[in-house]
């Protein structure tokens, strides 16, 4: 996921969307529910 949105580094976009969700991109996936309004 990180590649596709242009970040070189996971790590680095692991922990700026951990730190601004609350959760982890995988986790974040899991309980994606669409049509639900998130604010990131």
């Amino acid at each position: 996921m990180a590649y596709h949105l242009g970040y070189e580094d996971p790590a680095y976009f692991n922990r700026l969307f951990t730190s601004k969700t609350g959760s982890t991109p995988s986790s974040f996936k899991k309980n994606y529910i669409p049509g639900k309004k998130y604010n990131i």
